[in-house]
This record gives structure tokens, C-alpha cells and sequence, in this order.
């Protein structure tokens, strides 16, 4: 595996277009809440900054943990963690990192 110094954030932002070309099944709808949280919430954040082969499960634990004390919903949070689950497998499978930190991350919700 190539080493990649690549961000959470320049990923993310590949990502969208691509997984909006080759997954026909998306929604118009489910493309903006994509790239909503991408812009607002991951990119914006410390986590997103971050190169993707240095975040770890306990780094994408605390960003939802974050969310959920500045107040963010249930549903909100559980779709950050959907989300970010789903950018770290296309990473995987593009053999840019070994394995998905965000697998076995619980979205906790303080509501």
C-alpha cells in the first residue's frame, strides 16, 4: 500500500462526484445531505484536517461525541457516522488505508 498524505477533507471531496457518478441508486436529496456534511461538519473540522492514514477509531469516536455536545440531533450524528463509514470503505478499497476507523464507532447521542 502507497503511503498517502492525502486529508479526511481532499478525500471526502474526491469522493462525492465519484460516488455520485457510480451509485445510480442515490437520491437527488441524499447527494446534498452528502455533501452538506462534508463541507460543514467533516471538512470544517480537526478530523477532516487530519491525513486519512493517521485517524484512528478513538479520533472518529470524539469527533461524534463533539457533535452530539454542540448539540447536534440523533439523527444528524448517526448519519455522520453512516457517512464517514462509508468514505473510510471507498478509501480501503482504493488501498489508501488498511482499515476502517470508523467501524465499530458507536454514535452515541446524548438525547
Amino acid at each position: 500500500m502507497k503511503p498517502t498524505t492525502r486529508t479526511l477533507s481532499e478525500y471526502a471531496q474526491a469522493w462525492l462526484p465519484r460516488r455520485e457518478r457510480t451509485n445510480t441508486g442515490l437520491r437527488a436529496t441524499t447527494v446534498a445531505g452528502y455533501e452538506f456534511y462534508v463541507r460543514e461538519d467533516i471538512a470544517a473540522s480537526a478530523l477532516g484536517r487530519m491525513k486519512l492514514t493517521d485517524i484512528r477509531r478513538y479520533h472518529v469516536q470524539e469527533f461524534l461525541e463533539a457533535q452530539t455536545k454542540a448539540g447536534r440531533g440523533t439523527v444528524t450524528v448517526r448519519r455522520l457516522a453512516t457517512l464517514l463509514g462509508t468514505i473510510f470503505a471507498s478509501a480501503v478499497k482504493d488501498e489508501l488505508i488498511s482499515a476502517n476507523p470508523a467501524r465499530g464507532v458507536e454514535a452515541q447521542t446524548g438525547q
